[in-house]
């Protein structure tokens, strides 16, 4: 699914893009997050919808560890430092050649000043923990703390975009969202 290369591309990629000194005058012009994409009170009731309608569609097992992981790790207001971020990073706006190789990201229409762990829970959703430590090495060293807030997103995330998936019958995006579900059930809080 993914090319040998991809992890660590698409770290630089994103060390690059989140080092983008976000006092610039072309950064400084972009909005914050007004739509609340890690608050977690906002958030939260949202996904154990999804999550519980996944399982009770039979589209994933017990819903409680995913839950009990978003309850154990949620944002806390004001946490995280503002730097230029995608804003809606996943599979789909990764562009690959046939090769698995990074090619491009796509739609930039949520670029704003917010948390990197937002553009970071892609990594969680698409790799498995080897591939994330290759990541690693292309984006630098993440703390604890960002990589739970990554980790929440990416629950979240893909939350959404399965049961959305499966409510508009596009089911390459349900199951790639449902297998980024599995992955993230599987990874240690």
């Amino acid at each position: 699914m993914t090319g040998a290369a991809l992890p660590a591309q698409l770290g630089a990629f994103l060390r690059a893009l989140h080092a983008i000194d976000p006092g610039s005058p072309i950064a400084a012009r972009l909005p914050t997050d007004a739509i609340g994409r890690l608050d977690h009170r906002k958030r939260f009731p949202m996904a154990v919808e999804r999550l519980r309608s996944l399982h009770d569609t039979g589209r994933i097992d017990d819903p409680a560890p995913l839950i009990a992981s978003l309850a154990s790790i949620a944002p806390q207001p004001g946490e995280g430092a503002l730097h230029v971020v995608h804003g809606d990073l996943y599979a789909r706006h990764l562009v690959v050649d046939d090769g698995g190789a990074l090619r491009g990201v796509i739609d930039w229409g949520d670029l704003h000043l917010g948390d990197p762990a937002l553009d970071l829970a892609a990594a969680e959703m698409l790799f498995e923990p080897a591939q994330r430590a290759e990541f690693d090495i292309g984006y630098g060293s993440v703390d604890a703390r960002s990589r739970e807030r990554a980790r929440w997103r990416g629950i979240y995330h893909a939350a959404m975009t399965a049961d959305y998936g499966l409510r508009i019958d596009d089911e390459p995006l349900a199951a790639a969202s449902l297998a980024a579900l599995r992955r993230l059930r599987r990874l240690p809080v």
